[in-house]
């Protein structure tokens, strides 16, 4: 998914020559500049495009024919040749923080800035689930296989000072149950996670208090030992994927809003 703070978004899906969704980008506006930031996903031939005026997060549907957006504290579903709206999913009371596919194309995961996890049926129109973890879901992704789901909770902060440890998750994909967590206080605010392409091992991502540097990205077999830990980052990692054969990791990181 994408995730761009600060201007409006618009969705540019990338179409093959089968006519498949591979690619997507939003494109970041303000007073003196102009960015592009691209999604997990790969390059794009021809482009289809829809300003939505809103800089939530994007999702595509595996099969490639739907764009899932966060505006505001509604997600909007459109269809990729059309670029027309499709659906309209309400239930969230807060802004949206985070969006993934589930890979059956039936199931969204949204984060939201208020506190909640919602597990949503887009093709039966049905919430399935909520899980409230007591602050902003930055992170969702659901694992290749289908069978977990991995969550990035953000690290609490008051008065500048910060009052928990950032954690993440993995939950079985059907029962929503937690079977693995792990916390630190250098893999929160405004981070990810993210599945190797086997499923084998996920990374978790983030950044530490305001005032210090120590973002981290961590790296864990999914049934168990943590592999590796990569520290070399000031301010926050805001993006963390896998390389196809799961020997490297790429990173977005910057400074603090």
């Amino acid at each position: 998914t994408t995730r761009a703070r600060g201007a409006s978004t618009t969705i540019a899906v990338g179409i093959d020559a089968s006519q498949t969704a591979i690619g997507a980008t939003a494109t970041v506006s303000s007073d003196n500049e102009s960015e592009g930031v691209v999604a997990r996903e790969s390059a794009w031939s021809e482009v289809n495009s829809q300003d939505t005026g809103s800089d939530g997060p994007v999702a595509i549907s595996p099969d490639g024919s739907l764009v899932a957006h966060g505006e505001g504290s509604n997600v909007i579903v459109y269809e990729t040749q059309s670029e027309s709206p499709v659906q309209n999913i309400s239930v969230a009371s807060s802004d949206i923080a985070s969006l993934d596919w589930h890979p059956d194309g039936d199931r969204l995961a949204i984060g939201t800035f208020g506190n909640n996890l919602h597990v949503y049926d887009q093709s039966a129109n049905t919430l399935l689930d909520t899980l409230n973890y007591g602050y902003t879901v930055w992170a969702v992704a659901w694992s290749p296989g289908g069978d977990n789901l991995a969550v990035g909770v953000g690290t609490r902060y008051k008065d500048g000072a910060q009052t928990d440890q950032g954690a993440a998750y993995i939950l079985d994909a059907d029962s929503r149950g937690q079977l693995r967590a792990v916390t630190g206080d250098d893999i929160a605010r405004e981070g990810d996670v993210a599945w190797s392409a086997s499923g084998d091992k996920w990374a978790v991502a983030g950044g530490g208090p305001q005032e210090q540097d120590g973002a981290e990205v961590r790296v864990y077999e999914t049934g168990g030992n943590q592999l590796a830990t990569l520290d070399s980052f000031d301010g926050i990692v805001h993006g963390v994927a896998f390389a196809r054969d799961g020997t490297r990791i790429v990173t977005a990181h910057g400074g603090y809003p």
